[in-house]
């Protein structure tokens, strides 16, 4: 009896226990995909405690221990800083909340923001491929030899989307939002080196001298592995380097109308909202990629379609994520035709409530 669940929060529009779900019974395989919404409890309010801002010290620690665990090729016992960290600012409390799950029977996890890029720094063991964004932003959990490791998934749907996006050496790419996802996506895109330059345009300001500090190390990760670091590949890296560009969201409108691919990595358009206002033209733009898939259409998303820009929503990377978590928790991997069918039907559906 295989048992799942996905840990986040806010997270009842979540497609994940359905489409598992349908993933087990056609592969004969009995199990249960259940969702763990923390915000079930009134003392895990994650508004609440997102507004206490952590001290330089716990943000020099982070720093230190998230730099340093990335040039390790395997986790190792924990450090006085790993310690140190895992027991003040926000790791500590997250940590806290999905602790008690970690020793149930469960096989498995899927994590959501911002869960996913602190969670990585509390497990010790890391899958290798793909080792620079496992430790900075990890989606899912599984066990291996009766341990907890932790993986990205995203990185398959990010790929995907690159393609389909058909993302090339000419453009100019505007990333909403800079967490995991919008992590995940840069890694992709520098690993595939199809773009012009990358613009990132932050929510969360304060976050902007973190950011710039991992971008680097996204990049140059291959050299950590490397005993000798081929001269092309170093100075390949400084030239990607140089052509990413970080804002502060209040720029995020002049930033926009400076693309030609828009991509958006928030929940900004799960209730309405939208990310950019709707009453602006982007007259650069050619393409647009909303990660949401609930609802099927965003505002947004609706305007440059009507105004017949190439859009695509987040259904193909939230199916390709899901697949590659399945086979890390089964050994197999699902029909992803007969998923993408109910998934799209179940998000047009719910878009219409």
């Amino acid at each position: 009896m295989i048992k799942l669940a996905l840990i986040g929060f806010s997270i009842t529009h979540s497609l994940s226990p359905r489409i598992h779900s349908i993933a087990m019974e056609h592969l004969n395989i009995e199990g249960t995909y259940e969702l763990i919404d923390l915000n079930t409890n009134e003392e895990n309010d994650l508004s609440i405690h997102l507004e206490q801002k952590p001290s330089n010290e716990e943000t020099q620690i982070a720093d230190i221990l998230v730099l340093e665990a990335i040039k390790r090729p395997k986790r190792t016992s924990s450090t006085h800083n790993d310690k140190q960290f895992l027991y003040s600012g926000k790791l500590h409390y997250f940590f806290n909340l999905i602790k008690p799950y970690l020793s149930q029977d469960y096989w498995g996890f899927n994590i959501t923001s911002p869960l996913k890029e602190y969670i990585p720094l509390a497990i010790k063991h890391i899958k290798n491929e793909h080792a620079s964004l496992n430790h900075i932003a990890s989606n899912t959990l599984f066990r291996s030899n009766g341990l907890w490791t932790c993986v990205n998934t995203d990185i398959y749907g990010a790929q995907r989307t690159i393609q389909q996006l058909q993302i090339s050496e000419n453009d100019t790419i505007c990333i909403l939002g800079g967490g995991g996802t919008a992590k995940t996506l840069l890694y992709s895109l520098v690993r595939s080196n199809k773009y012009q330059r990358i613009y990132v345009c932050l929510r969360d300001e304060t976050q902007l001298s973190p950011f710039i500090q991992i971008i680097p190390v996204l990049i140059t990760i291959p050299i950590y592995f490397c005993s000798r670091a081929p001269r092309d590949l170093v100075l390949n890296t400084y030239k990607n380097f140089a052509r990413i560009f970080t804002f502060p969201w209040k720029k995020r409108v002049e930033v926009a109308q400076q693309s030609s691919v828009i991509i958006n990595t928030t929940t900004l358009g799960l209730h309405g909202e939208s990310p950019l206002p709707l009453d602006e033209d982007y007259p650069s733009v050619r393409a647009y990629f909303d990660i949401l898939y609930y609802p099927y259409e965003t505002a947004l998303l609706k305007k440059f379609k009507n105004d017949g820009k190439m859009v695509l929503n987040g259904i193909d990377w939230f199916i390709e994520q899901a697949n590659e978590s399945f086979h890390y928790w089964t050994g197999k991997h699902f029909n992803k035709t007969i998923i993408k069918k109910f998934s799209k039907e179940y998000a047009q559906l719910a878009n219409r409530r």
